[in-house]
C-alpha cells in the first residue's frame, strides 16, 4: 500500500494524537543505548573512586570519560522524554550547562576537545529545546543532534589514561580478619543469643615514592552483613521486625602503617549469614577512596536448644534403626 509522504504522515499522527506511537521502536532502541551509557558512566565513576594512586592527568581523563557518557545519557533521555511527553527533561538539560570541569590539572588536547564537544552539544540542545517547548515535531532535529554527538565524541575520544599502564605512586592496603573459616570453608558457628566479635587488622604498604600525589591520612573499614538462607527450624512468629542485615563503618588512623579495629555483630536470625569487610582510604583532603581490599566471612547462627533437640531426635532415630536391624538379624538367625 502507498504510504503518505513524511510531512503528511507527521501531520496525521499529530492530529490523531499518535506521535509517540510512531516512535515506539526508536524509543525502545534508545532505551537500550541509555542503559549501556548508564553502565559505562557507573563503571567510570567506580574506577575514579578507586584510583587513589592515579596521577592528576589520569583522574581528569577518567572524569571526562564519565562526563562524555553522562552527556550522551542526557541527549538520549531528552529525546525519549520529548517523544513520549512532548516535554524535554529539565533535569537532564540542566546537567548540560552545569557539568563539572576539573581545572586543577592542565588538560591534554584530546581532553580539551572532548570538553569542547560537551559544551557544543549543550548549546545545540538549548537551541532546539526552548524552555516552553512542548512539540514532538522537533524529534527529527534531536535525532540529528544525537548522530552528530556520537560522531563528535568518536573524533575527540580521549586517549587512555597513563594510570592504565603506569602507576607513579603505589599504595596497597592489606587486611587480616578474625575469626576466619577453616580450610573446609565451613561457616563459623555462633549461638543466636550471642554476638560475634570481628577483629580487623591491616597494614598500609607504600611504594618507592609515597605521597607523590596524595597520602593516606586514615583508613575506613566498612562491614555489612546479610542473611543468605534462613534455617528451617526458625519460628515463623519471630520473623516480624527482625533484623537480617546491618551496615557499620569505623575510621582508624594507622600508626607506623598498622591499624586495628573491631566490630560486635549480632546474628539473631537463625541461618547462614555473609559478612563482608571492605577497606578504603582517606587522603589529606578528606576524600574517601574505595581502594579495597575486600574480605568475606560466612557465619551460621543457631539456637542451642533447637540444636540439642535435633541431636536427640537423630540419636533416637539411629537407636531405632539399630534396634530394627538387630531384630531383623535375630529373625534370620532363628
Amino acid at each position: 500500500s502507498m504510504k503518505p509522504p513524511p510531512a503528511i504522515s507527521t501531520t496525521l499522527a499529530l492530529t490523531n494524537g499518535q506521535e509517540g506511537t510512531r516512535w515506539t521502536h526508536v524509543v525502545q532502541q534508545l532505551g537500550k543505548c541509555l542503559k549501556v551509557y548508564k553502565e559505562a558512566s557507573f563503571l567510570a565513576s567506580t574506577l575514579y573512586k578507586s584510583a587513589f594512586d592515579a596521577d592528576p592527568a589520569s583522574l581528569l581523563n577518567i572524569s571526562v570519560l564519565q562526563q562524555c557518557c553522562d552527556c550522551m545519557k542526557s541527549v538520549i533521555s531528552t529525546i525519549i522524554s520529548t517523544i513520549q511527553t512532548g516535554q524535554s527533561n529539565l533535569g537532564e538539560r540542566q546537567f548540560m550547562t552545569t557539568g563539572k570541569d576539573d581545572s586543577s590539572s592542565s588538560p591534554s588536547s584530546s581532553v580539551s576537545t572532548a570538553l569542547g564537544v560537551i559544551r557544543d552539544i549543550s548549546t545545540a540542545m538549548d537551541k532546539v529545546l526552548p524552555e516552553n517547548s512542548s512539540s514532538a515535531s522537533i524529534s527529527y532535529k534531536l535525532m540529528d543532534i544525537l548522530s552528530w554527538s556520537v560522531a563528535s565524541f568518536v573524533r575527540a575520544s580521549p586517549s587512555f589514561p597513563r594510570f592504565f599502564f603506569q602507576a607513579l605512586q603505589s599504595t596497597v592496603v592489606k587486611l587480616a580478619v578474625s575469626p576466619q573459616q577453616g580450610l573446609s570453608q565451613e561457616p563459623i558457628p555462633l549461638r543466636a543469643d550471642t554476638h560475634l566479635s570481628l577483629k580487623v587488622e591491616g597494614v598500609v604498604q607504600r611504594g618507592e615514592r609515597p605521597a607523590l600525589f596524595r597520602q593516606v591520612r586514615s583508613v575506613v573499614i566498612s562491614v555489612s552483613t546479610s542473611l543468605v538462607s534462613r534455617s528451617s527450624s526458625t519460628n515463623l512468629s519471630s520473623k516480624t521486625n527482625e533484623t537480617t542485615s546491618i551496615q557499620l563503618s569505623q575510621t582508624v588512623q594507622p600508626h607506623n602503617d598498622y591499624f586495628s579495629t573491631s566490630f560486635v555483630l549480632p546474628f539473631s536470625v537463625l541461618g547462614i549469614h555473609t559478612t563482608k569487610v571492605e577497606a578504603g582510604v582517606v587522603d589529606e583532603n578528606g576524600v574517601v577512596w574505595n581502594t579495597g581490599p575486600r574480605s568475606t566471612v560466612t557465619v551460621r547462627s543457631y539456637d542451642e536448644s533447637i540444636q540439642r533437640q535435633q541431636q536427640q531426635i537423630r540419636s533416637r532415630a539411629q537407636q531405632a534403626s539399630s534396634s530394627q536391624q538387630m531384630h531383623h538379624a535375630q529373625e534370620i538367625h532363628t
